[in-house]
């Protein structure tokens, strides 16, 4: 966690997806929030090293080491399972 402002690494790392993957995502792009963190890290590696083709991602991916990869899939997928929880636990109130 950085201590000066109190977000972990992989919370900061994930902000930026969420300017575009976002839940009312008026451009139609791909929703993030049913992938598993090797799904998605294999998505981001393959965008990185130009196994997929696409206008911008190539791009995004390329500005990340491969471990940043690793914690943004992990972070996304923790920060969705335990939203997924949260709102089980709701339901059952």
């Amino acid at each position: 966690m950085d201590a000066s402002s109190g977000i972990s690494p992989g919370k900061a790392l994930i902000a930026a997806c969420s300017g575009c993957h976002h839940a009312s995502n008026a451009l139609h792009l791909p929703s993030l929030i049913n992938l598993s963190s090797d799904v998605m890290r294999e998505k981001l590696m393959a965008y990185k090293y130009d196994q997929i083709t696409g206008t911008l991602m190539n791009r995004i991916a390329k500005g990340y080491t491969d471990e940043e990869i690793a914690l943004i899939a992990l972070t996304y997928s923790m920060q969705h399972a335990t939203s997924l929880q949260n709102n089980s636990s709701n339901l059952n109130r």
